[in-house]
């Protein structure tokens, strides 16, 4: 065999053993890697409401409100601070929080937004017992509203709710001061949010053709977040 041919099939094995080496190298460390962490993808109802908030790290004051708000829109009041201690124990601290902006993670406001949202539709629920058999894209308006407060701060519109009239319910949702002066108390993203639900209500009240039986509400107190 000529020596440039020994030397050519040389040249090739020891390529493919380094291709070789190289690959299995390359499988090993794969395998040693660890597994990419998934997220959990958000449901419809919290994808709305943390599309209305949007997340904020540290405590930031609306116009005219009492309290801060951080995370995909908590209320920072007193009486959040044993759900803080419940969630997160030490790793929080509510005076922090309120007057040093300490600021949260993103996987913390979730898990506020998570309790918070568990609160709020057990209020409502309370309020209006039928609010399970009501279609989920109603129901999730009612409660992202129920959130922001306006739905739970409207007695009128609950009874009108608990009557089966969703088209005067529509109506008088929108028949407030939160709604008309909006923009003058410097909230004005609160006003498509209204209107959304208002929306919503009015065509179920247009299409639906089935009478609920009216349930009993409860006392739970309305508490806003």
């Amino acid at each position: 065999m000529p020596k440039y041919s020994l030397l050519r099939n040389s040249l090739i094995h020891k390529i493919m053993i380094t291709i070789g080496v190289y690959g299995l190298m390359l499988k090993l460390a794969a395998d040693a890697a660890p597994a990419l962490l998934s997220v959990p993808k958000l449901n419809p109802l919290q994808s709305m409401i943390t599309n209305n908030e949007k997340f904020s790290p540290e405590a930031y004051r609306l116009p005219n409100e009492t309290y801060p708000t951080i995370g995909y829109g908590t209320r920072l009041s007193p009486d959040i601070r044993p759900v803080l201690s419940k969630l997160f124990g030490q790793n929080l601290n509510y005076q922090k929080l309120v007057s040093t902006n300490q600021p949260i993670s993103e996987p913390q406001g979730r898990s506020l937004l998570d309790y918070m949202i568990n609160s709020k539709s057990n209020i409502l629920a309370s309020k209006v017992p039928n609010l399970p058999k009501l279609p989920s894209h109603l129901r999730n308006q009612m409660i992202d509203s129920s959130y922001q407060g306006s739905l739970l701060g409207s007695r009128k519109t609950l009874d009108l709710i608990n009557k089966n009239k969703w088209t005067e319910a529509s109506k008088q949702f929108l028949n407030n001061q939160e709604y008309k002066n909006a923009t003058k108390l410097g909230v004005p993203g609160v006003r498509p949010r209204m209107e959304a639900l208002s929306n919503a209500m009015s065509e179920f009240g247009r299409t639906n053709k089935t009478k609920l039986t009216i349930g009993k509400p409860t006392n739970t107190p309305i508490i806003r977040k």
